[in-house]
C-alpha cells in the first residue's frame, strides 16, 4: 500500500526542507503518548518518523516524488483508474529499499521512546531523545516535570508523568520570516536587603535569595515524611528548590503557607539554546510547547484559570521567555488561586528554568520579593 507521506506530515508536495522539519517537529508533539492519554499513537508516530525519514534526503525525496506524481495519476484520474489507486504498488526498487530502511529505522526508533517513557529517571529520558536535539527543540530533561510538580501547594509531589518537554533551539524556523521580538527590559534588582544572599548555582548563574525562605534538602523532617510515604525527591544535580521557611522542619505556620523558588539547569551542546541576546517569534510551535510545560507544571490535582501569557523580558543583559498565570489550589479549589511564573533563560548551550509561585492571599509575603529574585538573575560567566 502506498503511503501518502505529504498527507502524514500535513504538507504539500511542494513544501521546503524547513517545512518538513517544523511539519515534523509539530505532528510528533501533537501525536505524543502524552497528548492522547488513553490511546495508542504508536502506528501514527510510526508513519510520522517513516514520513521524515524519506522526505528529510533529497535522494530518497526525489525517488519518493517520480513514485508520487505516479500515485496522484491514477487517485484523480479516470474514475476506473482509482481503484488501482488503493492497491497502487511501488515500482521502483530503489524506493522500495528507501521505504524498508526507512521504516525499521522508524519503529526501531519508536519502540526505544516508549521505553524511555517507562522509566523515570532523567537519564533514561535523555537516551532516547538525545539524537533528535539537532533538529528538535532542545529538551528540558524529564526530571524537571517531576520537580515543577511539588509546586501544587500544600501536597506531596505525585510521580514524574513520562512526559519530555521541549525547549528551543536557535535552528528553529520562523515560516513568517518575522522580525525577532523586542523583549521587555526589567530593570535590575533595585531593592536590596541586608538579609538577603546572593548564591551562585551551578557554577552557571546567581540569584539573590530571601531570608524568608529555605532550601530544600533530602535529609530534612518535611522530605523524610515524603519518603515515608513513597514519594521520591526528584531533587538532583540539576535542580534546587527554596520553600517558605520552616517547612523543612515541619513548622506549624510554615505549612499553612505555600510559596516556592525552583531552579532547573540544563548543560549541552553549543547550538542546543539560543545565546543570552537572541529571540525568536513565539509562534504555534512555541505556543504548543509553553502550553504543556504549564500543564506539567500544574500537575493533576490543580487546574489553569482563565489563560497564561508569554513574553520575551530582558534581566541583566539575558534574554527569556516568560510565562505568567494563575491556577487553583490543590484538590481544584477555586478560592485559593496561586499565582505562577515560569522564566526560561538560554545561553547557548546552558539552560535555566525559573519557577516562582505563591498564593494570591499570601502576596503580601511573596510578590515583591520574587520579583526580586527574578530581576537578581546573572549569568556568571
Amino acid at each position: 500500500m502506498f503511503k501518502d507521506y505529504y498527507q502524514i506530515l500535513d504538507i504539500p508536495s511542494t513544501a521546503t526542507d524547513d517545512d518538513i522539519k517544523k511539519a515534523y517537529r509539530i505532528q510528533s508533539m501533537k501525536w505524543h503518548p502524552d497528548r492522547n492519554p488513553g490511546q495508542d499513537t504508536t502506528a501514527r508516530m510510526q508513519d510520522i518518523n517513516e514520513a521524515y525519514n524519506i522526505l528529510k534526503d533529497s535522494d530518497t525525496r526525489a525517488r519518493y516524488d517520480a513514485e508520487y506524481a505516479k500515485f496522484n495519476a491514477a487517485k484523480y484520474g479516470r474514475p476506473e483508474s482509482r481503484d488501482e489507486a488503493k492497491e497502487y504498488d511501488i515500482e521502483d526498487e530503489t524506493l522500495k529499499e528507501d521505504i524498508k530502511e526507512a521504516r525499521k529505522a522508524a519503529e526501531d526508533y519508536v519502540c526505544e521512546f516508549y521505553a524511555s517513557l517507562k522509566k523515570d529517571t532523567k537519564k533514561a529520558a535523555k537516551g532516547a531523545w538525545e539524537e533528535m536535539k539537532g533538529y528538535l527543540f532542545a529538551a528540558l530533561i524529564l526530571s524537571v516535570i517531576g520537580i515543577i510538580a511539588l509546586a501544587v501547594s500544600n501536597r506531596e509531589p505525585s510521580s514524574p508523568p513520562s512526559y519530555e518537554t521541549l525547549g528551543t533551539t536557535s535552528n528553529s524556523t520562523n515560516t513568517l520570516n518575522l522580525p525577532a521580538p523586542s523583549p521587555r527590559i526589567l530593570s535590575p534588582q533595585t531593592t536590596p536587603h541586608d538579609k538577603w544572599k546572593d548564591q551562585t548555582f551551578f557554577n552557571a548563574f546567581s540569584l539573590s535569595i530571601p531570608n524568608t525562605v529555605e532550601m530544600q534538602t533530602k535529609d530534612s523532617p518535611y522530605s523524610q515524611q515524603l519518603a515515608q510515604k513513597g514519594f521520591s525527591l526528584q531533587i538532583d544535580d540539576n535542580v534546587v528548590i527554596f520553600n517558605q521557611k520552616g517547612l523543612g522542619n515541619q513548622n506549624e505556620k510554615a505549612r499553612k503557607q505555600y510559596c516556592r523558588i525552583m531552579c532547573y539547569y540544563d548543560e549541552g551542546r553549543l547550538g542546543d539554546y539560543l545565546k543570552r541576546d537572541e529571540t525568536e517569534v513565539l509562534d504555534e510551535e512555541w505556543e504548543m510547547i509553553l502550553s504543556d510545560m504549564v500543564t506539567n507544571n500544574i500537575g493533576s490535582r490543580s487546574r489553569l484559570m482563565g489563560t497564561f501569557s508569554k513574553e520575551w523580558v530582558r534581566v541583566n543583559n539575558a534574554n527569556a521567555i516568560m510565562i505568567t498565570y494563575r491556577r487553583t489550589g490543590d484538590n481544584f479549589d477555586t478560592t485559593i488561586p496561586v499565582k505562577c511564573k515560569i522564566v526560561l533563560f538560554q545561553d547557548n548551550n546552558r539552560l535555566v528554568q525559573l519557577v516562582l509561585s505563591y498564593r494570591e492571599k499570601e502576596a503580601n509575603l511573596w510578590a515583591d520579593d520574587f520579583e526580586q529574585v527574578l530581576r537578581s538573575f546573572k549569568w556568571t560567566n
